[in-house]
């Protein structure tokens, strides 16, 4: 039996709730905190989770190589 190795993306959206003085500095918070998926600490300190509500397998980026 070959083996294949497959590489793919996972397209995932994520949505948080953050305090933030306008729109700019909440995209700010997203962007600058350290993993934008796990929790982001908004502008009055507080950790905020994202939620994760949906994910697709991107195929138009499939790659598949035989590994032996």
């Amino acid at each position: 039996m070959r083996k294949y190795l497959v590489s793919y993306q996972m397209l995932s959206d994520f949505q948080v709730v953050v305090s933030a003085e306008d729109e700019d500095q909440a995209k700010d918070l997203v962007i600058s905190s350290a993993t934008p998926t796990s929790c982001i600490d908004d502008a009055e300190g507080f950790e905020c989770e994202p939620d994760w509500f949906q994910s697709d397998i991107y195929y138009d980026s499939m790659d598949v190589m035989e590994t032996e």
